[in-house]
């Protein structure tokens, strides 16, 4: 009995199973003989497999009485298939074709015929309502200020089931889930979540509910997923299908075995590295700079491969990729994002960092959306001017050779001396990709926002700047003040510290990425 090879992994094995007669129980028994590994599973390899399973075991040809597996052609046609090349061996080896298979072909075949789209009613019945599990969980998280290390840290809180997301439920489990701890609401300085509608929308949101318990609640949205979107309407205005050619291509040799093999040679033959294929996910938001750097690496091999496929004129989606793969213009797109993406993805990964950043995060948006305005409009039209009344529209821009599309973008475009109408098209693509980017910065991020001017009280460099009311500012934006006092005196005493301590009980260390006790 056989199974045929598996394409979901990057080797793939070929199990191998034996039906036997026990003598010990005088029973008819399954065991499993062997499974190697075979990545290009055709007749040769898969019959050279079995025979050598066969022979390491000294089992001779004539104790093989009959073969099983699916009916796939490899396994099961009348030419150059697995039980043709094991007849040659065998030739009285018994086929019978798996019966259970049978029944189910011939089921298909009546579905078909019917002309009823059943499976397509089944199928989309069962998506709309769970595309993974039939259980929904809502992990909830608290960030709190643990005393006895000295540090904010990240625990577990809760995981309820709550199968309908919608703001009702949410905020029920998350209301229950304090309720059982007999945490007060007062306690609850600020949420923080993804900026999905019924998490963060206006009317009827979770948050907007939260803020109906405890109205002092602080709200800043996650920023890493608003750099996301920035980069998501950058992406749509640029017009250009780069993630659908990074979808395409993983998908292509992610399902079959035999293009990855094939593809190996023509990594070898352009001299690319050795490199896997990576999955661009929309979600995982660090996986798009990284995929298009990965293509990148490997665009002569894809390029050569898909020219070359046997299914380029049959194929719309070969077709496609190739087309794409052999256009200059594409891979100027792709250089140009593998640049521009950068500053993005380095803001993303600082603020996912596990130590406490809320204090540079006012800095760093403005560093952000600087660099970008550097990237698109002359660094005198940014000095000395607040950076919302920053024009960066029509007529405030650089020219197009002064335009930042990265050193690689501008060799490769000289070299592939592109005519002067797609050059133009090209800066008009990058103008229109720096401006979304920039206007949903501005429109998303918190940049006004008193909080985050406030704590600037917790970044130790900043200590000898600052005053005994912004303590009493923070205070009163988290509603921490409960002992009626009034005024800076009213400051929570760490603060004061810092002011009047040149040097304070905690140290800031920076290659760890957190504060120390000085002992």
């Amino acid at each position: 009995m056989c199974d045929e090879s598996n394409n979901r992994k990057t080797d793939k094995e070929f199990v191998i199973l034996t039906r036997l007669y026990y003598e010990a129980t005088l029973q008819v028994a399954t065991r499993f003989l062997e499974m190697p590994t075979c990545n290009v599973g055709n007749a040769e390899n898969l019959y050279g497999k079995l025979s050598e399973a066969l022979r390491k075991r000294g089992i001779p040809w004539d104790n093989l009485i009959a073969f099983n597996s699916d009916n796939a052609s490899v396994m099961k046609g009348r030419h150059n298939s697995v039980i043709s090349r094991l007849k040659t061996s065998q030739p009285h080896i018994q086929d019978l074709g798996c019966i259970c298979h049978l029944v189910q072909l011939a089921t298909g075949c009546g579905i078909r015929a019917a002309q009823v789209p059943v499976e397509d009613i089944l199928v989309g019945i069962y998506t709309h309502f769970d595309t993974r599990k039939t259980d929904k969980e809502f992990v909830i998280l608290t960030r709190l200020y643990d005393e006895a290390t000295l540090q904010v840290a990240t625990r577990f809180l809760e995981m309820p089931t709550c199968n309908v997301g919608n703001a009702e439920n949410l905020y029920g489990k998350l209301s229950e889930a304090l309720r059982k701890r007999g945490i007060p609401w007062d306690n609850l300085i600020a949420f923080n979540s993804d900026n999905a509608s019924v998490m963060k929308g206006r009317h009827n949101s979770v948050i907007s509910r939260l803020k109906t318990s405890q109205p002092h609640i602080q709200d800043l949205g996650c920023i890493c997923h608003l750099v996301q979107l920035a980069t998501g309407c950058g992406i749509r205005a640029a017009q250009v299908p780069v993630e659908d050619i990074l979808v395409g291509i993983y998908t292509h040799f992610d399902t079959s075995a035999k293009r990855c093999e094939v593809y190996k040679e023509f990594v070898d033959f352009t001299d690319s590295d050795h490199l896997k294929l990576l999955r661009y996910c929309s979600t995982r938001w660090l996986s798009l700079l990284t995929c298009i750097q990965r293509v990148l690496n490997q665009w002569d091999a894809l390029q050569a491969y898909f020219n070359s496929h046997e299914e380029v004129e049959r194929s719309v989606k070969v077709r496609d990729l190739a087309s794409h793969l052999r256009d200059p213009i594409m891979k100027t797109y792709f250089l140009f994002l593998s640049a521009a993406l950068k500053p993005l993805s380095e803001f993303n990964i600082a603020f996912q960092s596990e130590g406490v950043q809320i204090h540079r995060l006012e800095e760093e948006m403005c560093r952000l959306i600087k660099r970008i305005l550097g990237y698109l409009i002359p660094a005198r039209a940014i000095v000395g001017v607040p950076l919302r009344e920053v024009e960066y529209g029509d007529g405030h821009q650089l020219a197009d050779e002064d335009l930042f599309i990265g050193a690689d973008t501008k060799a490769f475009m000289r070299s592939a001396e592109l005519p002067v109408s797609a050059e133009k098209k090209i800066f008009q693509t990058v103008r229109s990709f720096y401006e979304a980017v920039l206007k949903k910065m501005f429109s998303s991020f918190p940049l006004d926002h008193p909080l985050l001017r406030d704590l600037k009280v917790l970044d130790p460099a900043a200590r000898l700047n600052i005053t005994p009311g912004t303590g009493y500012e923070c205070s009163q934006h988290v509603n921490v003040n409960k002992g009626g006092r009034e005024g800076p005196d009213a400051a929570c005493g760490p603060v004061q510290c810092f002011h009047s301590e040149p040097a304070p009980h905690l140290n800031y260390d920076r290659k760890r990425d957190r504060y120390e006790q000085i002992r």
